[in-house]
């Protein structure tokens, strides 16, 4: 187990680096900040996170059981579970999906790794061009090997079978996923 409840925490007065969150971004914080030494030693570090650890065998499998792992906020109107791993927040503008639990996020989005096509980060709306973000996506790549699953499961040839009846067949494919498959248990994927 990875996780201990809040009150079994040292002092917050007795940790030099507190980060809040621990999906992606703060995994890579807290792994940099690690490495650091301030005064001979390695700082001392928390993670904190929303949520619950969640075993292999925990993940939701079935309709369900997602049910019963999912949080819908309207402002502050909650419909079930408010530690549910899959966090909806719905706003008049703009609905966000979110993960609660440790993990953050990448609880739920199943590490997909996706380089997006060079026209879509083109427009101007974005601050800076597909061509200065290369060396970073190179980057992570090399250090993430996002691959296919070695499996095709159920899910995704039911995709596959809507692109084929939508007379698109060419524009469904796999994700390439952050997942080291030799220690994948292919937990939700029935």
């Amino acid at each position: 187990m990875l996780s201990h409840d809040v009150g079994d925490l040292e002092p917050a007065g007795d940790f030099d680096i507190v980060i809040i969150g621990s999906g992606y971004g703060a995994a890579v914080m807290a792994a940099r900040l690690s490495g650091i030494r301030t005064s001979g030693r390695k700082p001392t570090i928390a993670v904190l996170e929303r949520g619950r650890e969640y075993a292999a065998e925990d993940f939701p499998s079935d309709g369900w059981s997602t049910w019963k792992e999912t949080q819908i906020w309207r402002g502050d109107d909650l419909t079930g579970h408010r530690l549910g791993m899959f966090d909806v927040r719905m706003d008049p503008n703009v609905t966000t999906l979110v993960g609660c639990g440790l993990g953050g996020t990448s609880l739920i989005n199943a590490g997909v790794s996706i380089k997006p096509q060079a026209r879509v980060l083109d427009q101007p709306q974005w601050p800076v061009s597909f061509a200065e973000l290369e060396p970073y996506y190179a980057r992570a790549h090399a250090m993430l090997k996002p691959a296919h699953t070695p499996t095709v499961y159920r899910k995704a040839r039911f995709l596959e079978e809507c692109a084929i009846k939508a007379g698109r067949p060419n524009t469904w494919e796999l994700a390439t996923i952050n997942v080291d498959f030799s220690s994948c248990t292919a937990c939700g994927t029935a």
